[in-house]
């Protein structure tokens, strides 16, 4: 393992992403919390676990009707019968005062209505004063008779009317019908209901109804449905929901510290690898950064989108919409890191899965149907898995489409596998499976490709299609050697060719290793004729200067190369080739020449200034250049020399210690150096010596004829 520098920002990662999922796993579920009585239901809701509780709902519910059906306890105001009694003596007096007056029909009706008896109507006022004097003083007489009988008995509100209509039945029958008549519109107008509710006793009556009902207990079986999507919730039904833990305001704290272990167990995983890895391709905060925002996404997806389809009743198997392959989809086809991406898938299926088995909304989608969890990871998994192989390297968008087929079928092959071990199975279930697992990869692979360009002008990373455009040989830099620095640009195209071959035989990036190459040398467009391939005429500047000043001038081609590099927009991961390709090497040529004079020598102003390649790509090109550079300057170039260049220089790296940060196995070294070799005879093969033109073919050639033979047709 390499020596890291970024543990800081491994830790900060760790501890930001197992935050983060833990507040996105936090058990707790706002939309349950918002469930109103009366409101229909947005889903259905089952109990995660056989419960019994004593209904305070529902008892209370049967104790109240049990006491609103006691009547209440009423008992006789003796005090409405002499108030009722004197009213209507008050009522006869002033009565025989009018009728006593001497005054006119229409002055004593005028007088009458001033009484105040609305419910006795004029005609019966015409009536009472126009009765003779015998039968007025009967009628007074049964009129206090008649009242305070009636109001002997218990008259409510409710029996007044009948109470009032039955008293003309109980007139003295000896009256004229005139006076009887009166009597009873008088009697009516001063009966009053008589009673009043003894609060104290009827209360007393209703808590013993109460107490006489018993407790309600509900009992409620694992698994089974409390409320259904589109009824109407009750008091009865929010209690249940949060005897069943559903509406639970309190936090449990068994919940929050699994949640947080799970988190923090998820988020080390992923820092474990980045940690004992070390992969180049996330040696950035930026970077580091968009795999937790890739993988923070996904589970939040999944918090939101979870809820609303489980519990699966209908086996319809919607969770598998859910594109979860395009996290580690995006963190291949990104930075072509193919474990790590599989890491992530295994993380994002997982982190998924324990989402579904686990809502706070629905914690029993799955209790009583276990098998859908594994169902769920199995199918989340395998389809991450595959697109992680489908869309690593990737470098057309037509291979994001094939990418989707393969997401689809990896998917719904992983979940229909397990769901064939489920015995409540149908047949439906593998169509289902696979038209959601379609959907589901056709959206992994839409997302995948936007977020592809999207995320990497973000966070700086290049892609495959931007390699691709600057492998053409039409960048700026690359004319301007092939202008002014044509040695250098044909030296950079022979270590492209054999830093392809080598990748290619190794499984590293043959397209980053090929653009690499490219621009590994263009720090020598500063002084191109200070450099042995650019020297076209023989002369050599470096012979009138000193060994120190002619190190520092190669050396040099580094920096340049860089600030030239940076200023014409060539990517941070092209940029890497130009000092990793000599490392911490010294300038041996210049370095061997000052030690001949005989004086002291700083050896350090003789050295690169690296750092060592830190990639098998930038090692790749590192040996390609010195492998190159010497076949070309040795006279023998036979196939046996070639073999001793190649193995000579690995040899020497290994002693320098130059790819020691490059991860590069001693394996991988045999292929690359088995690839050089091939590559170098193919350029370098033996060419044949062609004898000269026939005495016929030169007098062809004299005489001018058409038909003249190709000198080169036979050259291979």
């Amino acid at each position: 393992m390499r020596v890291s520098n970024n543990s800081a920002r491994i830790a900060i990662f760790v501890l930001a992403l197992s935050v983060v999922l833990a507040f996105i796993l936090f058990p707790f579920s706002p939309s349950a919390g918002d469930l109103r009585a009366g409101e229909e239901a947005a889903q259905t809701l089952v109990s995660p676990r056989a419960i019994s509780f004593e209904s305070a709902v529902q008892t209370e519910s049967r104790r109240e009707a049990a006491a609103d059906d006691v009547a209440p306890t009423i008992e006789l105001d003796p005090a409405v019968h002499e108030e009722q009694l004197l009213a209507l003596d008050e009522f006869l007096a002033d009565v025989g005062e009018i009728r006593a007056s001497g005054e006119t029909l229409n002055e004593q009706q005028q007088r009458f209505r001033d009484l105040g008896q609305e419910s006795l109507a004029d005609t019966e006022g015409v009536i009472i004063l126009g009765l003779p004097e015998g039968d007025w003083a009967a009628v007074e007489a049964e009129s206090r008779r008649l009242l305070d009988e009636t109001l002997t008995q218990s008259i409510s509100d409710d029996q007044l009317e009948n109470v009032q209509s039955g008293v003309g039945n109980r007139v003295a029958p000896e009256l004229s019908p005139l006076a009887a008549a009166a009597t009873t519109e008088i009697v009516t107008a001063f009966v009053a209901p008589n009673v009043v509710e003894n609060e104290e006793a009827t209360a007393a009556a209703r808590e013993a109804a109460r107490e006489q009902v018993e407790p309600v207990i509900v009992d409620l079986a694992e698994g089974e449905v409390i409320i259904r999507q589109g009824e109407i919730i009750t008091e009865a039904t929010l209690e249940q929901l949060r005897q069943a833990g559903l509406l639970s305001s309190d936090v449990d704290i068994e919940d929050v510290v699994g949640v947080s272990l799970l988190s923090l167990i998820a988020a080390l995983s992923i820092g474990a690898y980045l940690f004992y890895m070390q992969p180049p391709t996330l040696a950035s905060d930026r970077r580091v950064m968009m795999v937790l925002f890739a993988v923070s996404a996904v589970v939040l997806a999944a918090k939101l989108y979870l809820p609303e389809i489980l519990p699966d009743t209908d086996r319809h198997f919607l969770m598998f919409i859910l594109p979860v392959a395009a996290a580690p989809m995006l963190v291949a086809a990104l930075f072509e890191d193919t474990p790590f991406a599989l890491l992530i898938a295994a993380v994002t299926a997982g982190l998924c899965a324990f989402t579904a088995y686990y809502l706070p909304e629905s914690p029993g989608a799955f209790q009583g149907r276990p098998l859908d969890s594994v169902v769920l990871f199995s199918g989340y998994f395998f389809g991450g898995a595959a697109g992680v192989f489908a869309v690593n390297r990737v470098s057309s968008i037509n291979q994001y489409l094939v990418a989707g087929v393969i997401v689809t079928l990896a998917t719904a092959g992983g979940a229909y596998a397990v769901a064939l071990l489920d015995p409540a199975r149908v047949a439906e279930d593998a169509l289902w499976i696979l038209l959601t697992s379609a959907a589901g990869g056709t959206l992994a692979a839409v997302i995948t490709l936007g977020a592809f360009v999207a995320l990497g002008a973000v966070f700086g990373i290049t892609t495959r299609f931007q390699l691709m455009e600057m492998a053409d040989l039409d960048h700026p830099l690359i004319r301007r050697l092939q202008e002014e620095a044509p040695g250098t640009f044909h030296h950079s195209v022979l270590v492209s060719n054999l830093a392809v071959g080598a990748a290619n035989a190794i499984g590293a990036d043959s397209l980053q290793a090929r653009i690499g190459a490219y621009f590994h040398d263009v720090g020598k467009l500063s002084k191109p004729r200070y450099y042995i391939e650019n020297m076209g005429d023989g002369r050599n500047p470096h012979s009138e200067l000193e060994p120190v000043a002619s190190a520092r001038i190669i050396s040099d081609h580094v920096r340049l190369g860089l600030d030239l590099a940076r200023k014409s927009g060539v990517p941070a991961i092209l940029r890497e080739y130009i000092p990793q390709h000599h490392g911490t090497r010294l300038v041996t040529y210049f370095y061997r020449q000052a030690v001949q004079t005989g004086e002291p020598v700083d050896v350090e102003r003789f050295r690169y200034p690296g750092p060592k390649p830190q990639r098998r790509e930038t090692a790749i090109v590192m040996l390609a250049d010195s492998i190159e550079a010497m076949v070309r300057a040795r006279e023998d170039k036979s196939a046996e020399a070639i073999d001793f260049a190649v193995e000579a220089i690995i040899r020497e790296r290994l002693q320098e210690s130059q790819l020691d940060e490059s991860d590069l196995t001693l394996r991988d070294l045999q292929r690359i150096a088995d690839s050089f070799k091939a590559t170098l005879r193919g350029v370098y093969h033996q060419r044949i010596e062609y004898p000269e033109p026939t005495e016929e073919e030169q007098r062809a050639l004299d005489e001018g004829s058409e038909v003249r033979p190709d000198p080169f047709s036979n050259i291979s």
